[in-house]
């Protein structure tokens, strides 16, 4: 994400780093909320759940890991999370704050650009992910109930 910013930039924004131990179990962020940071794993292991309208449960779809990055649309747009991330064991996580962001913007200015097209990319990515699942569990629902209407059938057919 931050792989154009020059050597110095990268000593500036991690001066500004906080540093966040998490226990395991933990939420860290909450989809639907608020948020103005991303978080980058520096030890242990997290996933991340999805809330899909087509089904009534929480959908994993990741399990990060050190080096693994994640909050980048709030920390840039300021929107709301769009997942729910869970400590799967105790961790370390750095975040990284919009205010850590704004004066490495005015230092570089092609920055903004840069970090755009790797949030695209990787929104990309999610939403194809998040499609796939959609249509499984629609191709599942719809399955079933064949299954239910056969089986009315059946029942009627034998007098069940």
């Amino acid at each position: 994400l931050f792989k154009s910013i020059p050597a110095e930039g990268i000593a500036r924004l991690s001066s500004a780093l906080k540093p966040r131990s998490l226990s395991r179990g933990e939420t860290v962020v909450k989809a639907g909320d608020a948020g103005d940071s991303m978080f980058i794993i520096v030890e242990g292991l997290l996933e991340v759940y999805l809330d899909i309208e087509v089904t009534i449960d929480d959908l994993r779809v990741a399990t990060m890991s050190p080096g693994d990055y994640f909050g980048e649309m709030s920390l840039i747009t300021g929107t709301p999370r769009s997942a729910t991330v869970l400590t799967k064991t105790e961790a370390l996580v750095y975040e990284v704050g919009k205010s850590s962001l704004e004066p490495l913007f005015e230092a570089y200015p092609s920055l903004p650009a840069s970090i755009a097209q790797t949030v695209a990319q990787r929104d990309f990515l999610r939403e194809n992910a998040v499609a796939e699942v959609e249509e499984r569990v629609a191709l599942e629902s719809a399955q079933n109930e064949a299954r239910d209407q056969l089986l009315q059938r059946m029942k009627r057919f034998f007098q069940l």
